[in-house]
């Protein structure tokens, strides 16, 4: 993230989600996630790829890739705390 260069996605169409806000933990003998830099979904129509760009100066950076450009919503979910972007599976709804 950052850098300028493109971010290549599977799909017709990319839905940017910028997290801002975020802390880590103060426990400094936690471990970091260790999640993977691209995710392809096999049971779902419209999203084809999940790409993380990174973290810079606070703001957390991933790329969808969607077969159509459709509505989606934004949840927060506690317990644990978790962030859910709900894309429609097709513009029809």
């Amino acid at each position: 993230m950052g850098s300028g260069d493109p971010i290549s996605v599977t799909g017709g169409y990319a839905l940017e989600v910028f997290v801002l806000g975020y802390g880590y933990s103060r426990n400094e003998s936690a471990e970091p996630s260790q999640a993977p830099q691209s995710l392809s979904p096999t049971r779902t129509r419209n999203l084809k790829q999940a790409v993380w760009d990174g973290e810079f100066e606070g703001v957390l950076h991933w790329v969808l890739g969607l077969e159509e450009r459709v509505d989606f919503r934004v949840l927060s979910i506690p317990n644990p705390p978790r962030l859910v972007v709900d894309v429609c599976t097709t513009s029809s709804g």
